[in-house]
């Protein structure tokens, strides 16, 4: 039994150095991965809130009549420019949305009447980013009433 615990020999430096390189090739494989959790989450939170600001507006719209909206410029925290469309287009408001304390672009897209039967507007509220394209994070659809 003593010649088998004689005969071991340790572990030699390059199997230390060889285990070493590769548990840092495996960390580093799991560094790369925690930036791109924090992109990730950032526009994640980004696209909710956005979400969440149309819903307020989809709701603050919803009990307000089209000639309303089309005589003043704010509603509630929602301050806009309202834009006529041609006879094939839809009107546009443009405006800054005041969403816990963040200024959020809006643009709200009302459709023309289907017919003069109908009482209800098609409208489409979009949020939009805040870079030069503008680009939509949200969008949600409702109704106003004529």
């Amino acid at each position: 039994m003593r010649n088998v615990f004689r005969s071991e020999k340790g572990i030699s430096l390059i199997e230390v150095v060889a285990s070493i390189a590769l548990l840092s090739i495996i960390i580093m494989a799991f560094l790369t991965i925690f930036p791109q959790m924090k992109i990730t989450n950032k526009s994640t939170g980004e696209n909710l809130n956005a979400a969440n600001a149309a819903k307020e507006i989809l709701v603050m719209m919803k009990d307000q009549k089209y000639n309303y909206i089309e005589k003043n410029n704010s509603i509630g925290s929602l301050t806009y420019t309202f834009q006529y469309g041609n006879i094939e287009s839809e009107d546009t408001l443009l405006g800054v949305y005041d969403f816990n304390g963040e200024k959020v672009n809006v643009r709200i897209l009302i459709q023309k009447p289907v017919s003069e039967d109908i009482s209800l507007r098609a409208m489409s509220i979009e949020i939009l980013k805040e870079n030069e394209n503008k680009n939509v994070i949200a969008r949600i659809h409702g109704y106003l009433k004529e």
